[in-house]
């Protein structure tokens, strides 16, 4: 008897599995789904609710990529610059990586056939979904393309010669009116940013210039208000679809490892991009790195660039650029240096190291003692590796800048025309008062305060 009803159990259970089976594959046979006024003529069906659809069919009706992982049971959907992904059984799913939430039936394998949530499919490419529950029909509509409005890609506006853009003027202290040190130097439709101290990236925004336009970085040195925004410079200026895709990097050794440290770092946040909808091109590749040595000269974008080893506390290289019977000198932080002069020699333009004010140098304040507190419950206590060097607390920083009266000797013997003062004090410099020292001190040039996005043309 006992094997009689084990039998009968056993029997019972293939007839609902088999039943059930049939319920299931045939709950949407009169389902019916439009996509933009066109039948979508693949399998459709409704479970729990929800409207699910061959993954197969929405690569035909939509015009995407489709990717189907049987070992992860995973479904890529990829259009434009939008994925999404889905996993059977899984209410979870992501669109360009980000998670979202589905409610109702989860995606399954129908026959083999991976079946989609129709819904989330088509919101994660801006379609709508309306339900008519009478003929059982989702229509899906999206927005026409000739509707949408067109990314187009950003343009250099051309000058006439050369023109620099002061895009921060200011040093190590914070100001809430200029950013960190950071220069534009551009020839016609060429742009070079030489520096990336912090805020740069939005001053050239606010510039009205488009940080993926500028595809040439050259840093003076790695002093932290001269790069601390390159990460935001160089990502920032690759994302997206206008982004940058080539990118050369000039400046001193530690210029290769900025950029390596930044590709280490951020490395799952660029893969995932870069796996869900950007080219590697302009972060991953297409980067190129020249680290200087020495003076040297080299060619970029048709202009002629020049260095020269300025005197600062770290490798500081200032730069010349010539290039249609016109010159733009940009020094980076300096003391008095000679090889200044001789780099600068009539030059058109010189952008200058101005950090010591008027009244003469300034002094580092000495260092107060200040006691080590213990770490909050749960925190850890960061530990260096070496203890710090205080031995130039109290200097004067006449070690690393150059006073006026040595800015206005090294302009003078280098007999530029025009003199742009940036890297400015914290107390600010008055034009008129600059005018009448830089006047006594026998420069004959036009010398000018930079204000930050201030634009200076070589006529």
């Amino acid at each position: 008897m006992k094997h009689f009803f084990r039998k009968a159990a056993s029997f019972l259970i293939l007839i609902l599995a088999f039943t059930g089976a049939l319920g299931y594959a045939s709950a949407g046979a009169d389902t019916k789904v439009t996509i933009d006024g066109k039948p979508f003529s693949d399998s459709a069906v409704i479970i729990n609710g929800t409207v699910l659809v061959s993954m197969d069919g929405l690569e035909k009706a939509m015009e995407l990529e489709a990717v189907f992982d049987s070992q992860t049971q995973s479904a890529v959907l990829k259009k434009n610059h939008t994925a999404v992904q889905f996993i059977m059984q899984k209410l979870e799913y992501k669109v360009n990586g980000n998670s979202r939430m589905l409610k109702g039936s989860t995606p399954t394998l129908l026959s083999g056939t991976p079946m989609l949530p129709l819904r989330a499919v088509a919101e994660a490419y801006g379609g709508t979904v309306t339900w008519t529950p009478e003929t059982k029909t989702a229509v899906v509509h999206f927005q026409k393309a000739d509707a949408l409005p067109t990314l187009s890609a950003p343009k250099v506006e051309p000058v006439d010669g050369f023109q620099v853009v002061t895009i921060g003027t200011s040093g190590p202290p914070l100001s809430p009116t200029s950013t960190w040190s950071s220069t534009l130097v551009q020839y016609q439709d060429k742009l070079f940013l030489v520096d990336c101290g912090g805020g740069a990236t939005y001053g050239l925004l606010n510039a009205g210039i488009a940080p993926s336009l500028v595809k040439n970085m050259l840093f003076t040195h790695h002093h932290a208000d001269h790069d601390t925004d390159y990460f935001t410079f160089a990502i920032g200026g690759w994302n997206g679809p206008t982004g940058r895709r080539a990118l050369n990097l000039v400046g001193p050794a530690g210029t290769m490892e900025l950029h390596e440290i930044m590709m280490d770092y951020y490395k799952e946040d660029l893969q995932y991009r870069i796996q869900y909808s950007l080219p590697p091109q302009g972060i991953a590749k297409n980067v190129f790195i020249k680290e200087l040595n020495g003076p040297e000269t080299f060619t970029l974008d048709g202009v002629s660039i020049s260095t020269a080893e300025m005197t600062h506390t770290i490798d500081t290289f200032a730069y010349r650029f010539d290039a249609g019977g016109q010159s733009v000198v940009v020094s980076g932080d300096t003391t008095y240096d000679a090889d200044l002069a001789k780099l600068a020699k009539n030059a058109d333009i010189l952008v200058i190291d101005a950090h010591i004010p008027l009244t003469g140098a300034t002094v580092i304040p000495v260092m107060p003692q200040i006691p080590e507190l213990a770490a909050p419950e749960g925190f850890t206590t960061f530990k260096i590796e070496q203890e710090p060097d205080l031995s130039s607390s109290g200097a004067s920083l006449t070690r690393a800048h150059a006073t006026m009266e040595e800015v206005a000797k090294m302009a003078k013997d280098a007999g530029v025309k025009k003199l742009i003062l940036t890297h400015l004090p914290p107390s600010g410099l008055k034009q008129g008062e600059v005018e009448e020292f830089f006047k006594a001190s026998g420069f004959e040039g036009t010398v000018i305060v930079g204000k930050t996005l201030g634009k200076y043309t070589v006529k």
